[in-house]
């Protein structure tokens, strides 16, 4: 566990992050640091097994009420593990991890090279399959404060003047070796226990935070994963006194299959891994909305190789499969193609599994007497979403050189009830929030890519595309956010319509979601690691506000006619910021269409 002090002058914060190893896995060596080489170097790793490099790159962050916000993992912060699924007493190989260490004048010793070896033989380690990835816990716990220290670079400055207000390291290393591994290498009647190699499978993990300031990372290794954190945010608030408050807060990093990219066989060659920037961390594409089932699960397809069975493909452009099939013919795709690729398909997945969750949406409105506008435009977002997959999966297949399709759903059960209240949460929950925050995203991540059309400048993983390619993406971009601005305005409209027909449903949700303060950390979570005082930040959240504040005016002042008739009667904007078209178009559909 990594234990940090953060001082303030009211009170104190203590925050750990501890390492969640998988069902059947066990850790047999954990090393961490918090001095990883800045970006204006290059972190060396080397490992004799499979490695996976598992990044943070966004999604949660921790408020602080001094106004600032604090990513839950340091931008200088690694965790280096070795894992197993033989435990401690099946195995007698010991991991040794080694960390390299330079120290530069301006800011101390910072680690530059990572060396992990086990051992084993070329041919051992190729035979070697990925196991689970490791996830971890960032807790954090504090009372009484107001306003915790955050400064320009709190994880980084270790200059005298600054060490009051700077984190503090307490443990640095723990060894699963400490706690048992020699003393296990025997049995109770003396003899070793030798567990035959190719009954256990070893890998490494590095846990990194992939966004601004990282190192870019080359990698030596027989075989190399990124796995993409997802993260859940939660906080409990327990009041001591009328001046005092204890606040507790996690993080839960996990590492779902969908966010896992496998580079090949190194075979022993040097990977490159660029550190992401501010907008690789936040503009994520958009997935849709999500294909809920009656637990609570969110369901989505494999991907499926449609190669050797065309008439299974979701690509309708057939230059395109013929191009992707020429392609790998030709040459292969280079690194950033790869890696674009595959979040290409995980973005088609998402946009397949969305054709369901609004047939679903359609059967929910129905159940509980919804007006036929609403159903028809939500029959009308599922062939969009048919689309969006099918554009989707043709990106994919001319950056990867593959043409790929999504496999079948997987079965699911539905409950489909007349209750208002549960329809409100839902809508509310995966349309007014997710989904808007989606098509802004969208919006960002087109503007984003015209940045590096015109600059050069910007988002690494375009870099090494051609332009051609580059400008189709923004376009699709492009039509895929103004798509999902209607759909975000359908889910405004039904939530509403269940205002105007049960006070109560409505009550429920504006509590639960529709506090301001809420609505600003969903923002700041999906968008929070970006510069704060960045142009694209503040028109993103500015946006954000005008959006969520137009059900606030229904539900506190009723229509609020003369803003309306105004708003309404007044020209479409003619500007050429998508951003500002697409906020345009969510309210007028919300405010203006009858």
């Amino acid at each position: 566990v990594i234990l940090l002090h953060i001082s303030c002058e009211s009170a104190a914060a203590v925050r750990s992050i501890t390492s969640q190893v998988s069902a059947n896995n066990y850790i047999l060596r954990e090393e961490r640091t918090d001095s990883l080489a800045s970006a204006q170097a290059t972190l060396l790793v080397s490992s004799d097994i499979p490695i996976t490099i598992q990044r943070y790159t966004g999604g949660a962050t921790l408020p602080s009420r001094g106004g600032c916000e604090e990513n839950p993992l340091g931008e200088e912060e690694g965790i280096i593990l070795v894992t197993s699924n033989c435990d401690t007493s099946e195995t007698i190989l010991i991991p040794e991890i080694s960390l390299g260490e330079v120290v530069q004048e301006w800011g101390g010793p910072r680690v530059e090279s990572i060396n992990i070896v086990l051992g084993v033989s070329p041919q051992e380690a190729a035979s070697m399959d990925f196991l689970e990835p490791t996830s971890y816990k960032m807790e954090r716990s504090y009372d009484g404060c107001t306003k915790i220290y955050c400064g320009e670079k709190p994880w980084g400055s270790r200059s005298e003047e600054n060490s009051a207000n700077s984190l503090q390291f307490v443990g640095l290393s723990f060894m699963a070796l400490a706690r048992g591994v020699c003393s296990k290498l025997f049995n109770d009647d003396g003899k070793q226990n030798y567990r035959a190699l190719d009954t256990c499978t070893y890998n490494a993990e590095m846990f990194v935070n992939g966004c601004a300031y990282g190192p870019n990372i080359n990698v030596t290794a027989p075989n190399v994963r990124i796995a993409d954190a997802t993260t859940n945010y939660n906080e409990a608030i327990t009041i001591i006194d009328e001046k005092m408050s204890e606040f507790n807060e996690t993080v839960d990093f996990t590492f779902p299959k969908c966010k896992l990219s496998n580079l090949g066989e190194a075979s022993n060659a040097e990977v490159q891994i660029a550190h992401a920037d501010s907008h690789d961390c936040n503009c994520c594409m958009c997935v849709g909305r999500p294909f809920v089932d009656a637990s609570g699960s969110m369901l989505q397809a494999a991907p499926l190789s449609t190669a050797s069975n065309p008439t299974c493909s979701w690509s309708r452009d057939t230059t395109v499969v013929n191009h992707a099939e020429k392609k790998l013919i030709e040459h292969s795709p280079n690194q950033n193609e790869f890696i674009l690729g595959q979040e290409w398909i995980q973005s088609a997945l998402g946009e397949h599994a969305s054709i369901a969750s609004f047939a679903a949406f359609t059967i929910a409105l129905m159940t509980n007497g919804a007006p036929s506008d609403l159903v028809e435009d939500a029959l009308k977002a599922g062939l969009d979403e048919i689309r969006h997959a099918e554009i989707s999966f043709e990106i994919a297949s001319k950056l990867t050189g593959t043409d790929s399709g999504p496999g079948p759903l997987p079965k699911s059960t539905h409950s489909f009830q007349n209750n208002l209240t549960e329809l409100a949460m839902a809508v509310t929950r995966e349309g007014c929030i997710d989904e808007t925050l989606s098509a802004l995203a969208a919006a960002a991540e087109a503007e984003a890519i015209n940045v590096v059309l015109e600059t050069r400048l910007g988002m690494n993983k375009y870099l090494n595309i051609t332009d051609s390619t580059l400008i189709w993406i923004r376009d699709e971009l492009r039509k895929i956010a103004l798509d999902e601005s209607n759909h975000s305005a359908l889910a405004w409209r039904t939530l509403k319509w269940v205002c105007s027909v049960d006070a109560e449903a409505c009550r429920v949700v504006n509590e639960v979601f529709l506090d301001e303060r809420k609505l600003a950390m969903d923002f700041y979570r999906r968008f929070g690691s970006l510069d704060m005082e960045s142009e694209a930040l503040m028109n993103l959240a500015a946006g954000w506000r005008k959006i969520y504040t137009a059900h606030e005016s229904f539900k506190l002042i009723g229509k609020n006619l003369a803003h309306e008739h105004i708003f309404c009667a007044s020209s479409a904007s003619g500007t050429t910021s998508l951003l500002i078209t697409l906020v345009d178009n969510i309210l007028r559909n919300l405010m203006c269409n009858r």
